[in-house]
């Protein structure tokens, strides 16, 4: 009892301290997927509390769907004194959260040749409207675009979009660092994470399979670990953040004992060329669809690739380089071209907290 008395309480105090600045920063926006789970994304944060909490990145997500909940049990047979074993099935109702504590904060952690890890990490945070929202599914528009924010004595510019599908269970980031410079520079980039089980947070599988998360890795899922007998009311997390044979491998992938996922890339972008970091993360209600869900993003599905340009999917991407060798690959990108140029663009609201 002591231990979960506990585990509320910096989750109590950081709702206590985001409340104090509620006047100072926009609600974020709301977007559900298929299973009708919402993702709350961070919009204009101002004050800038945690990295986790940055624009762009999912203040939380709820799973509402019903899951359904085995338990087995090991018994006694009072006749020839063997055991029996008993599974028993429940539906679950009650919504699933927290999901996150803040996730996917962007930021530039080294530069310089050889990169050095600066003081402390440059945070893509604009404190501005969001620039745009694009990407119409049936009838409401799916993808959030954040306004480029730059940083000149580096010379860099950092944007982003976040797109949730109707047709599918996932958040999709877009990430993209430019090099404004007239050299070529190396750049270290950060993306991190507070899941919500924190300190309680186990791996309950990995795309090599295993519960040990390396850079060779390309996907994991999350749980919260709790004790034997007992049921968590948190949702399942996957996180996809590369593909196979990427053109640049994380330099690293892990997650700390408080349960911050933090993933670093280390591109060298050429003069008024841009880097681009594509991923995905789940929302489920059990460990089986998280992982199913991550085997099949992997390969990038159509609904995946929703209302990506074709930069987004060409020389820029880093992380998802094999798409390219596709069969069907010439085609997607004629496709992703003539929607770039035909699409028009919607200016985004004053206020916006809610897409359904």
């Amino acid at each position: 009892m002591s231990s979960n008395r506990h585990r509320w309480l910096p989750r109590l105090a950081l709702g206590a301290v985001l409340g104090l600045s509620t006047l100072a920063r926009a609600l974020p926006v709301e977007l559900k997927d298929q299973n009708n789970t919402s993702y709350f994304i961070n919009t204009q944060v101002s004050p800038l509390l945690t990295l986790s909490d940055a624009s762009g990145g999912v203040a939380n997500a709820t799973y509402i769907n019903t899951v359904t909940v085995t338990s087995t049990f090991v018994g006694f047979s009072t006749f020839f004194g063997g055991e029996s074993t008993f599974t028993v099935q429940r539906k679950v109702t009650v919504p699933l959260r927290n999901a996150f504590a803040g996730f996917q904060g962007f930021a530039i952690v080294a530069t310089g040749s050889p990169l050095v890890k600066l003081p402390q990490p440059l945070v893509y945070n604009p404190g501005s409207a969001l620039a745009g929202e694009e990407c119409s599914m049936n009838g409401k528009n799916r993808q959030l675009d954040f306004a480029p924010q730059a940083f000149p004595s580096l010379n860099l510019q950092l944007s982003r979009k976040v797109f949730v599908p109707t047709n599918g269970a996932f958040v999709r980031w877009i990430n993209v660092v430019t090099n404004t410079g007239s050299a070529p520079q190396q750049v270290g980039i950060g993306l991190r994470g507070l899941l919500g089980s924190m300190n309680q947070t186990k791996i309950t599988a990995t795309s090599t399979g295993d519960s040990s998360l390396t850079t060779a890795d390309q996907w994991f899922t999350t749980a919260q670990a709790v004790a034997q007998g007992t049921n968590s009311t948190e949702p399942r997390i996957g996180y996809l953040f590369q593909g196979p044979n990427p053109t640049l491998a994380p330099h690293s992938v892990t997650i700390n004992s408080l349960g911050q996922a933090v993933a670093t890339w280390t591109p060298t972008i050429p003069a008024g060329g841009s880097a681009i970091i594509l991923n995905f993360a789940t929302v489920q209600g059990n460990n089986k669809q998280a992982k199913n869900t991550m085997t099949n993003l992997v390969s990038l599905p159509s609904n995946s690739l929703h209302c990506l340009t074709a930069p987004q999917l060409l020389d820029q991407n880093e992380d998802f380089a094999s798409v390219r060798a596709r069969p069907w690959w010439p085609e997607l990108v004629a496709r992703a071209r003539a929607a770039a140029a035909a699409a028009p663009r919607r200016s985004a609201p004053a206020a916006a907290t809610g897409r359904g």
